[in-house]
């Protein structure tokens, strides 16, 4: 087990507790965190002034129709990736459509969108999740098999997560995979 920075640096007198849980750790790794911007290529500016973030940011656009509360919706998003210290942050900026993303942004403005978690078991991911009455929002599954799924615990603990199959897995049925063929 290794001590946290923040522990070493200002808490030494920390102890450490494990939670009694209902199965085991089935999330890998915490492999991005993603911030919703009003303005992506502001954003960019602030992040690569404010933070030294010298690229490259990779941009897409996303135009898709999806499944969101119910009924199918064209989504249209700009997208902005940049990876630092291992990590991947994705700057999402709704452009068209009802989205998570696009409700948040009219509720609260910019600030994190989610924290996404990837994991060889969604579906077992998901089953925890719903014992604690956190449910799916949205996601891709084509062929029935969960890719990505978005969980909203906003009413519990104030986060929105991300599930993702590894990227390796992916990789192997994007054939089928509509939303990497929409990117423009």
């Amino acid at each position: 087990m290794k001590t946290p920075p923040s522990v070493t640096a200002f808490f030494p007198d920390a102890k450490p507790y494990w939670p009694e849980t209902v199965g085991h750790n089935k999330v890998q790794e915490l492999n991005q965190i993603a911030i919703l911007v009003d303005d992506i290529d502001k954003a960019i500016a602030h992040f690569a002034e404010a933070l030294g973030w010298e690229g490259p940011f990779w941009i897409s656009e996303v135009e898709n129709d999806l499944e969101y509360k119910g009924k199918i919706v064209h989504v249209k998003i700009k997208l902005a990736f940049i990876e630092v210290a291992g990590i991947e942050f994705e700057l999402i900026q709704p452009v068209e459509g009802d989205t998570p993303q696009s409700e948040q942004l009219r509720a609260l403005g910019p600030g994190l969108s989610h924290l996404r978690f990837v994991t060889h078991d969604i579906d077992g991911v998901l089953r925890q999740f719903s014992e604690s009455g956190i449910n799916p929002v949205f996601g891709y599954a084509p062929d029935g098999r969960w890719v990505t799924v978005y969980v909203n615990s906003e009413h519990k603990f104030g986060i929105r997560y991300e599930l993702m199959l590894p990227e390796a897995e992916i990789l192997k049925i994007s054939q089928s995979f509509d939303y990497l063929k929409s990117r423009k």
